[in-house]
């Protein structure tokens, strides 16, 4: 009777937070701080944020407003500028949304309004 030795190979235990093989790879840079820029614009932002809505006791929908009017008002200037300095504007001609996917991101939106409706304990 012949004794061989046997031999098991042994891997390397992977977990799927050390695994790069794509995914979250932007989310675990933020979390371990390799894209300095982007996570200090995410921790001050959730800053400005909070400090305006406990600190200064601003509302959700008044803080969206303001968005909404900063981001139009940009493109406005944008679009000044652009014919001030003589230079073309983009060609969004080919820009188009077809009806199929405008009819689903209205029942999405209007699926989580009722969720956070019900959740929020209010009757339709």
């Amino acid at each position: 009777m012949s004794t061989e030795a046997t031999t098991t190979e042994t891997k390397p235990f992977i977990t799927p937070s050390n695994s790069s093989d794509g995914g979250n790879d932007i989310m675990k840079d933020i979390v371990l701080w390799k894209r300095k820029k982007l996570s200090t614009m995410i921790i001050v932002t959730a800053t400005v944020t909070w400090v305006l809505m406990e600190v200064y006791q601003f509302n959700f929908l008044t803080l969206m407003s303001w968005l909404a009017i900063f981001v139009v008002a940009s493109i406005f200037i944008y679009s000044n500028m652009l014919k001030l300095l003589g230079k073309e504007p983009q060609n969004l001609l080919r820009l188009e949304l077809k009806e199929e996917t405008a009819v689903r991101m209205a029942k999405t939106v209007r699926a989580w309004m009722e969720k956070s409706i019900k959740y929020n304990g209010f009757s339709l």
